[in-house]
């Protein structure tokens, strides 16, 4: 929707009906992405920092990022059980997080599909190449996904 209030309007009073894929983890519904590992973490010390936008994204990201250790996953599909060591693991039903950050920049939130974006573990020197890749739409070409 337009952050404009009279184009929003417009837009609602229109009644385009679509259809949109969702997912679903652990009974809660979600509509874009739900990730573990570090962007987790990092959605999670951005609610308890009481402050919002994308400063403060940035502020945790670079605060956390150095200092953050990557897990191993364990994901089950129906060709069988992976364990993953990894920085994140994002599901994501849409191409990005907000603020032009892609975690997935093929994913269509009416495809029917889940787009499952694995990130491994990278040295903080591949920081800088991972972080253009994101706000660049190129992600999915990365070494590390």
């Amino acid at each position: 929707l337009p952050m404009n209030l009279k184009k929003c309007i417009e837009v609602i009073n229109q009644c385009e009906i679509r259809d949109l894929d969702y997912g679903v983890i652990n009974d809660h519904p979600f509509f874009c992405t739900c990730g573990m590992g570090f962007d987790a973490f990092v959605s999670m010390k951005f609610a308890e920092s009481g402050k919002r936008g994308p400063i403060t994204y940035a502020e945790n990201i670079l605060r956390e990022g150095l200092k953050y250790k990557p897990e191993t996953y364990t994901l089950e599909d129906e060709t069988g059980t992976k364990q993953y060591k990894a920085f994140l693991i994002s599901c994501a039903n849409a191409s990005q997080y907000g603020n032009n950050a892609y975690i997935a920049p093929q994913a269509s939130m009416s495809d029917g599909l889940m787009d499952v974006v694995i990130m491994e573990p990278f040295d903080v020197i591949e920081a800088p190449q991972v972080s253009f890749d994101m706000f660049n739409k190129t992600l999915d070409k990365n070494s590390k996904i």
